[in-house]
């Protein structure tokens, strides 16, 4: 993995010079963008993604003012045909959302800024600083895991850290699913639930259903204390792949 600094021309500093928002865009199949983001941060989004992808390196440019980061990841992992890149790639977003929360940066939404039916992804997630008196975030105060839709079937849970939530999700789909579960498997950093049926491509009189699995899911997830934090789209062939990111609800997100 590299890391390139690029020139943005005619960049409006405004929001950088007020400290209060910046953003991240990822872009094509394998790159992350850095913008008006504090260069202390830096460092720390190079080692969560390097950690999480397993492989490559990362070589920073002369800063410059009026500059991005560009983050170039060996691999494809914004294709979601390239398991198991793919999974680390969303193992990868989890760090990096980490990382801000950490630093005292919530994320406040998550858009497609392409919508022109790009075959690459083009999602961009914007950060706001916290309020400063609420001191330091401490790194229990953002334990997330991650949570994505594959094919027409499948859930799959993201990072070791959401291990003690499995059988909390498993009863969730269970109760919430009347054709229940075909199998459960352990693939690469995911833990996989293949759903019966085809919940993620229903039907006119299934979709009912599939939104009452989903309350389901929300509802038994926020009775362990954590709740949605981001629903992050990465797009290859014009195929949108949802990967939802929950964050336990505490101090410094209520």
């Amino acid at each position: 993995m590299t890391t390139l600094l690029l020139p943005v021309p005619h960049l409006n500093r405004s929001l950088s010079q007020s400290g209060q928002v910046c953003c991240i865009s990822l872009k094509d199949n394998d790159l992350i963008r850095l913008f008006a983001m504090p260069h202390n941060i830096v460092p720390a989004i190079k080692s969560s993604v390097e950690q999480s992808m397993g492989y490559g390196a990362v070589h920073f440019s002369n800063e410059h003012n009026k500059t991005f980061y560009e983050l170039k990841i060996n691999g494809d992992p914004w294709n979601n045909n390239s398991l198991p890149e793919a999974d680390r790639g969303r193992l990868a977003l989890v760090s990096i959302i980490r990382t801000m929360a950490v630093n005292g940066w919530n994320i406040l939404q998550a858009i497609d800024m392409s919508k022109r039916g790009s075959e690459a992804a083009s999602e961009t997630m914007f950060f706001q600083r916290i309020d400063t008196r609420l001191g330091a975030v401490y790194p229990n105060e953002a334990d997330m895991f991650g949570m994505s839709f594959q094919a027409s079937d499948s859930l799959r849970v993201i990072t070791s850290a959401a291990v003690a939530h499995i059988p909390a999700l498993r009863q969730a789909i269970l109760a919430g699913w009347k054709l229940g579960l075909n199998k459960e498997q352990i693939v690469g950093v995911a833990h996989e639930f293949v759903l019966k049926g085809n919940p993620w491509m229903p039907s006119e009189r299934d979709s009912v259903a599939v939104a009452l699995l989903l309350s389901h899911i929300l509802a038994y997830v926020r009775s362990q204390g954590f709740k949605l934090y981001a629903s992050i789209n990465t797009n290859k062939e014009g195929k949108p792949s949802d990967f939802w990111v929950f964050r336990r609800v505490g101090r410094c997100w209520p």
